[in-house]
């Protein structure tokens, strides 16, 4: 299906998509939502700027069972979210 115009795909690293997808499901839900938002351009509700890692790094953080998910982002290239 082709993404819609100013929708970002997402390029994943070394083996972040077999990871997440071995997250709970409601916290791989609200993790995958959260990509998705930032795909087309806009920033999760459970976000926080990484200034420590680089400039337009951003993790999205998820709570699932008493345990906590975090997934790094990078948005600020206009080809992809990485």
């Amino acid at each position: 299906m082709p993404e819609a115009p100013g929708y970002k795909p997402l390029a994943w690293w070394a083996d972040a998509r077999p990871v997440l997808r071995s997250c709970p499901g409601g916290g791989q839900d609200d993790i995958g939502h959260g990509l998705s938002q930032v795909q087309a351009g806009a920033m999760p509700a459970r976000f926080s700027p990484l200034p420590q890692i680089g400039k337009g790094a951003f993790e999205v953080k998820v709570d699932e069972d008493g345990e906590a998910y975090r997934t790094l982002f990078i948005a600020r290239f206009p080809e992809a979210v990485y």
